[in-house]
């Protein structure tokens, strides 16, 4: 009471010169008494207390607590007993503003003291540091974004130096065995395994070559109406050899809505392709159903492949469609390849606007889902 009294017998001239302190010096100011009324504020903090409380602490009793943001609640009674206290506080919240952006705050706490022992009022500076805070977020998400392309090349250099060094070492040896074998029959099967290693080799670079385009490929996509159905059956098609060499059933159901896809067909082809041939290479009984199927509430339409096969394990299943990334990397590599076409066809169908989903069960099977957009 004492210091709103000395307040009041400041001279008008004094008063002004005091407030545009208060207004200019820091982003916000407000000086509390012991009860954490609010006997002075600046422009900006008395606009934002109007606007969102409908109170004027200049003209009526406010305690700051009754007006502030909540997030600034968990901490400010903490805060404000300390510099009651006598100590000098600092603290750094977030807030969000009224336009909706993120303002980070360090908010100081000064004791003030009346006859040098007896602390009347606490003065609440608020700087902006913004700015500031933005700059350490975005070193530390370089740092962390350094460190996981450090941690992705040492994968990629790992698993990539595999998969050239088995099909070279393969091509080598039989090369040599070919040249010294004189045996017709054996020198025929040795080329095929020869032609195995090599296709290998070249699915490998291919996949490669294929993963460092994909940003040019955005800006050149043609995107034309297709039928999913005609579209899903060509692929089906195309593969349906392979499943039979393996002694699997392979089956398609169609969407009887024939539905219509904007994509563009060579990416399209390609993801599904990847998609239905990693099925088919990690199943070995049972079989695979391909499905077309559309949803009219949500406007999209489904591509789903499931198959019986050896599956995957729930920690990795988020990191499948990763470049390079095997569910037995770490272990024993019971299959091979790189992971490169299943990251292709993720990259592939996002392009398209689309998405790919996958569930698994280790030993039942798996399930990819495509989702694209339907031509409305």
């Amino acid at each position: 009471e004492s210091l709103r009294n000395q307040v009041v017998s400041i001279t008008s001239e004094s008063q002004k010169r005091l407030q545009a302190m208060v207004n200019n010096g820091f982003a916000y100011m407000l000086l509390l008494n012991t009860y954490g009324e609010i006997l002075m504020t600046d422009k900006k903090s008395l606009a934002i207390i109007k606007r969102d409380f409908n109170i004027d602490p200049t003209h009526q009793t406010c305690r700051f607590i009754d007006v502030m943001p909540i997030n600034f609640k968990n901490s400010f009674a903490h805060e404000f007993n300390e510099a009651l206290k006598g100590n000098h506080v600092k603290k750094e919240i977030e807030r969000i503003t009224h336009e909706g952006n993120k303002q980070w705050l360090e908010v100081q706490y000064t004791p003030i003291f009346d006859r040098e022992t007896t602390i009347d009022s606490v003065l609440m500076s608020f700087h902006d540091i913004t700015e500031q805070k933005l700059a350490e977020i975005a070193i530390k998400e370089s740092h962390i974004k350094e460190q996981e392309l450090n941690n992705l090349k040492s994968n990629i250099l790992s698993n990539f130096s595999h998969e050239i060094r088995t099909p070279l070492n393969g091509i080598m040896t039989l090369s040599k065995l070919i040249i010294d074998e004189q045996n017709q029959e054996e020198k025929m099967m040795l080329l095929h395994y020869l032609e195995e290693s090599k296709n290998r080799l070249l699915d490998t670079i291919n996949n490669l070559s294929s993963l460092s385009e994909v940003e040019a490929m955005k800006k050149n996509i043609n995107l034309l109406k297709h039928d999913a159905n005609f579209t899903v059956e060509t692929s089906f098609r195309e593969y349906k050899h392979m499943a039979e060499a393996k002694n699997l059933s392979y089956s398609l159901e169609l969407d009887n809505a024939s539905p219509y896809i904007k994509i563009d067909n060579g990416l399209f082809k390609t993801a599904l392709n990847n998609i239905i041939h990693n099925s088919i290479k990690y199943t070995n009984t049972g079989g695979i159903i391909i499905k077309v199927y559309s949803k009219k509430i949500k406007n999209n339409v489904y591509i789903s492949v499931t198959d019986t096969g050896i599956g995957i394990n729930r920690e990795n299943l988020n990191r499948i469609l990763e470049p390079f990334i095997q569910e037995s990397i770490g272990f024993s590599r019971k299959y091979e390849g790189t992971g490169i076409g299943l990251s292709l066809s993720k990259r592939y169908i996002e392009i398209l606007d689309g998405e790919i989903t996958v569930e698994s069960k280790v030993g039942i099977g798996t399930e990819f889902c495509i989702i694209i957009p339907e031509w409305i």
